[in-house]
């Protein structure tokens, strides 16, 4: 197995109705890469077309936490090391940390978690598009899978954190879900 970047870096479709749409005021500056000399699984980087929060808010704000996840589906033996994610912010940052899950796929929804990755620490906290090596691999065979990414952000400083999403539809509509009801 190779060590690679999966660049799952947007959702695709239009936003459920309990996400409801936002404006961005500061977007980060191009689209996130893959780093030299390493193999991209996904990449869904295309044009952007606004975003959702994706984001695990301060202990205060907790019933806000929400997150997002879209499907992607793997070919051969892969074992992702590293993690880049599109998004922007309604202020200015910073990310005190980037939250990666990836799930089995259950019949076109998520299923049971396969890597978890809390309080990775962002290449730079101040740029929205959020990347990260993960300090163990998340090994995945040929399937479907679902990513998911969330900020961790607090809202009082930083503001919100929205995963970018794009014009092109891939697999699967997007997931996402509030368990706290904030929004």
């Amino acid at each position: 197995m190779k060590k690679v970047l999966i660049c799952v870096a947007v959702l695709c479709m239009a936003l459920p109705v309990a996400a409801n749409p936002v404006t961005t005021t500061t977007n980060a500056s191009g689209p996130v890469t893959a780093p030299t000399g390493r193999d991209t699984l996904v990449d869904q980087t295309g044009t952007t077309n606004g975003g959702i929060t994706s984001q695990d808010f301060e202990a205060a704000y907790d019933q806000y936490d929400a997150q997002g996840a879209d499907d992607f589906v793997v070919t051969g033996d892969w074992s992702i090391d590293y993690v880049a994610v599109n998004g922007s912010w309604s202020a200015a940052g910073p990310a005190n940390g980037l939250n990666v899950f990836v799930y089995a796929d259950a019949g076109g929804a998520p299923g049971a978690e396969m890597c978890s990755y809390l309080g990775l620490t962002v290449a730079d906290p101040l740029n929205a598009n959020l990347s990260a090596d993960l300090p163990s691999t998340c090994d995945l065979t040929a399937g479907t899978y679902w990513f998911s990414a969330q900020g961790a952000v607090d809202f009082l400083v930083g503001g919100q954190w929205y995963w970018s999403d794009n014009t092109s539809a891939n697999g699967y509509e997007w997931m996402w879900q509030n368990p706290g009801g904030g929004f």
